[in-house]
């Protein structure tokens, strides 16, 4: 094909002798390199998905000669679209896409020996000879259709178990007039302007992992298994807890280098007190980050949801038994900007990182990283509320004995005790209903005080709170624990 046009070739007779040959052109074959400088023809090939037998049907499934041009004389890359069913408003045509190749068009002419032969008798192998060889031009673009085309849904009718076209009916022929608004009898066909969203495949892996053996088969397992380490993971519906570690969390340590004495340190702290929030742990510690991620599976369990989510709780403690540990719960308390304050500056981060990303500091900038330390350290400080302080993310969960509010300390304090038969509940656990819901209006209209304290900023809480179900997602600090 030419540039901006299409040109095609025409089968050209040639003289035989009087056995039976004919001729046929193939899209290969070697010429010299002579005629390849002396062609100035330049042709856009396109591989058309299936064999053409008629040219003028072939360019109605791709929309015309003037169709063709235009997207080939376009200057904004665009897709040469193919449609099998032109005359079909709902057919949903395949595309092609153009991409740069290196070819030479040739024009070969050969001639092929055939020879009469019965029905019972088997045809010899053909032999073929080229006549002739012509360079017709160089290719530097082609339009290749390596895409599906989207689902096809039929103008079909069900009549009684018979299906019948229906396109006639739904599609009026040239102008209407207005008696064929008026008819009642015109079935339904409504379908969708599309079924998929992408026309390219995708590599699934439709794979069921080891813990899910139990499940049917018809179940799509994850395609990443959960980096969980050496980490106990602990739910709400476990009947059991973890009552000591894995032997390969020892084993961590020794690899890692980690002395007895930071391990040492971690278990006094939970002997302290039996459940502590990961941020806790790296402000009484100072451990860094990876250092907490080797030693705490050695000393405690990860509780993924429930009261207690978040959390990392020692080895052979049960909150769920121990109706004292309800001032350990988790509180999600979340803060989200409103519109009058997302110009203005607000001192509350967005979420969270633990991952420390190393930055290129100059020499004579040694004290921002000392700075960028500081900071660091009284984030991890953070995760206690005091009046007069502003939480260092939009979403923080705390435990209840953390928050140093003086209204919320005395609304533990005058919790009744709980019975034998009391029972521990997914989503609230040992306190009342309504207890969280409290705290955070009380959180709520400090952090407003203390905001418009230090500027006249105006902060929309969110007051949206858990899922239903009561299940919910670890947080960032989990992740990178379980990694």
């Amino acid at each position: 094909m030419e540039t901006n046009s299409i040109q095609t070739i025409k089968e050209e007779p040639m003289d035989v002798d009087e056995d039976n040959w004919e001729t046929e052109y193939q899209d290969n074959g070697e010429t010299n390199s002579n005629d390849i400088l002396k062609c100035h023809k330049t042709f856009i090939g396109i591989e058309y998905p299936g064999v053409v037998k008629n040219v003028d049907k072939m360019l109605q499934t791709l929309g015309g000669i003037q169709s063709v041009s235009e997207v080939f004389s376009s200057e904004v890359p665009r897709r040469l679209e193919l449609n099998f069913r032109p005359s079909d408003i709902y057919s949903k045509p395949t595309c092609g896409d153009k991409e740069q190749t290196l070819g030479i068009l040739l024009k070969v002419r050969i001639k092929r020996r055939r020879k009469k032969v019965t029905k019972s008798e088997k045809p010899p192998p053909t032999e073929n000879s080229v006549v002739s060889m012509d360079v017709l031009g160089l290719c530097h673009q082609v339009f290749r259709f390596d895409y599906f085309t989207d689902f096809q849904y039929l103008p079909v009718h069900n009549d009684s178990g018979v299906l019948k076209n229906v396109y006639d009916s739904i599609i009026p022929n040239g102008f209407p007039d207005g008696s064929w608004l008026e008819k009642n009898d015109m079935p339904y066909f409504f379908p969708p302007p599309s079924f998929s969203r992408i026309d390219t495949t995708e590599g699934y892996k439709y794979s069921i992992s080891k813990k899910d053996s139990n499940l049917e088969r018809n179940i799509i397992g994850r395609t990443r298994q959960p980096r969980s380490g050496y980490t106990k993971l602990c739910t709400f519906q476990d009947t059991e807890i973890p009552e000591k570690p894995f032997k390969g969390a020892y084993n961590v340590l020794r690899i890692k280098m980690v002395g007895e004495h930071n391990l040492n340190i971690l278990k006094k702290l939970f002997e302290e007190r039996p459940i502590w929030p990961r941020n806790g742990i790296l402000a009484r510690t100072g451990f860094t980050n990876d250092h907490c991620k080797h030693i705490l599976p050695a000393v405690a369990y990860y509780f993924v949801n429930g009261p207690w989510r978040t959390m990392w709780v020692r080895y052979g403690y049960n909150p769920r038994k121990e109706p004292s540990s309800r001032i350990y719960q988790t509180l999600d308390f979340r803060v989200k900007v409103g519109p009058a304050a997302a110009s203005k500056r607000t001192n509350i981060a967005s979420k969270a990182s633990h991952i420390v990303r190393k930055k290129t500091v100059l020499l004579d900038k040694t004290v921002s990283l000392k700075r960028s330390v500081i900071k660091k350290r009284r984030a991890f400080k953070n995760y206690i509320f005091k009046p007069g302080s502003l939480p260092e993310t939009r979403q923080m969960f705390y435990a209840f004995c953390d928050l140093h509010v003086p209204e919320i300390q005395a609304m533990v304090a005058r919790l009744p005790e709980l019975g034998p038969d009391a029972v521990c509940n997914e989503r609230t656990g040992w306190l009342p209903a309504g207890f969280d819901e409290r705290c955070r209006e009380i959180l709520h209209e400090l952090i407003r005080k203390e905001l418009k304290k230090r500027a006249d900023t105006e902060l929309v809480i969110d007051d949206d709170e858990d899922e239903e179900d009561g299940e919910w997602e670890a947080d960032s600090g989990a992740a990178s624990d379980s990694d």
